[in-house]
């Protein structure tokens, strides 16, 4: 476990997708000697809410039968009598009967992981709150288990259904799935859940209702996932939303969220990382951060729309496809060379462009930007110039801006 946390300490907060490729990638970063477990884990989200669960009316509460199911065949627990019996055996209940199931239970006997039971059947039910409740085992109409169509029950439980609520706390803990699946497959369980999640907002609570998100397996250590980023990354490049409409509220949350991050930066870079692995990915996310140089993955249409009420200069074409927008660092020149020097390092990044002082430069064009003399050299030339007669130092004093200028206007020509 040592071996785990010391690697899950170098990850930043990632997006989903990233994470449940870390969260699968972890047994492979075990040192040698170090056995993996020997069981399929199971992998849970933990999900903290912005709600005060001792409020009756902010009591967040459901089931979900997700995409692909946990993984796991449920041992289904039946209460009925007459028709139902019959009903229930044949949806697939592994335990069907009355008062002697629930005699059964108060002796002890809970060799089942979910209780189902007809309306009625509570009388018979009613008594077992002491055993069952704090199991998180009792039926209850909210969540679907004290029902007339007990063999939709049945089947929904069969199928993989789970069932949530939120702690003391203001945490909310739901399985969904296990380590063997894929990823594509975790991740979408994942956002199955949180949309549903996020569905069920009390009414009455104020403020941010998702404020954290991670996931773990087992016998792991938990992976923290940004929220804003396991929400928005479904506007932003999935293929489902992209097909579908996007309210004005939406489009302006993320043209604020682009705006607020860009600021006054006028000078970017446009690079192309959806090809990049998890581990890679966060490393040169990092790497950045480090450095002092942001990366924000957009929506092509919304970043255009943000940079145009930004003031800066015209991307055109660069934004097309998957793109992540860079800025920071010294300078232009400092911030070229260090995205230049990744991408020769990770196959999976790709520069597409830049804006630089109001003018477009493509692929080819940051690489000759990189080239060129920064702030620092430019200062160093200066410097040296400090003990030079007056007209060779007037002429270095004007000479970086237009030496860049001069140099951008070269590369564009060339272009």
């Amino acid at each position: 476990m040592q071996a785990l946390l010391k690697k899950v300490s170098g990850y930043d907060v990632l997006d989903l997708s990233g994470a449940v490729e870390a969260l699968k990638g972890l047994e492979g970063a075990l040192p040698k000697g170090v056995k993996p477990v020997k069981f399929d884990q199971a992998v849970e989200v933990a999900i903290r809410l912005g709600v005060d669960p001792k409020q009756a009316d902010q009591m967040v509460r459901g089931s979900i039968v997700l995409p692909h199911g946990i993984g796991k065949s449920q041992r289904v627990l039946v209460f009925a009598q007459g028709d139902n019996v019959a009903v229930a055996k044949a949806a697939g209940a592994d335990h069907v009967g009355g008062k002697e199931l629930a005699d059964r239970i108060k002796d002890g006997w809970l060799e089942f992981d979910v209780a189902i039971a007809a309306p009625d059947m509570m009388g018979v039910v009613g008594p077992l709150g002491r055993v069952l409740g704090p199991r998180g085992m009792m039926p209850s109409p909210r969540a679907g288990t004290v029902t007339q169509d007990v063999a939709t029950a049945v089947k929904e439980y069969k199928a993989g259904k789970v069932e949530f609520r939120v702690d003391s706390g203001s945490n909310v803990h739901c399985i969904v799935g296990k380590m063997s699946f894929g990823a594509k497959e975790l991740q979408e369980n994942i956002e199955a859940l949180l949309a549903y999640v996020r569905g069920l907002k009390p009414s009455t609570s104020k403020g941010v209702y998702m404020r954290g998100l991670a996931i773990s397996g087992t016998m792991t250590p938990s992976i923290s996932v940004a929220v804003w980023r396991s929400f928005y990354s479904r506007v932003l490049c999935s293929r489902w939303f992209n097909g579908c409409f996007m309210s004005r509220q939406i489009k302006d949350l993320l043209i604020g969220e682009i705006q607020s991050r860009v600021g006054d930066v006028r000078d970017l870079l446009v690079v192309d990382c959806s090809k990049l692995d998890a581990v890679s990915a966060n490393k040169w996310r990092l790497a950045l951060r480090k450095s002092n140089i942001s990366a924000l993955t957009v929506k092509n249409s919304i970043a255009r729309n943000a940079l145009s009420r930004l003031g800066v200069g015209e991307l055109g074409d660069v934004l097309s496809g998957s793109s992540t927008l860079i800025w920071g660092g010294d300078d232009v020149v400092a911030l070229s060379r260090e995205i230049s020097k990744w991408a020769r390092q990770l196959a999976g990044l790709e520069i597409k462009g830049a804006t630089v002082e109001g003018q477009q430069l493509n692929a080819a064009g940051v690489e000759a930007l990189s080239k060129s003399p920064g702030r620092t050299e430019l200062i160093g030339q200066i410097a040296g110039c400090m003990l030079a007669p007056g007209g060779l130092l007037a002429g270095a004093l004007q000479g970086p801006g237009g030496m860049l200028a001069g140099q951008l206007k070269k590369i564009s020509g060339e272009e």
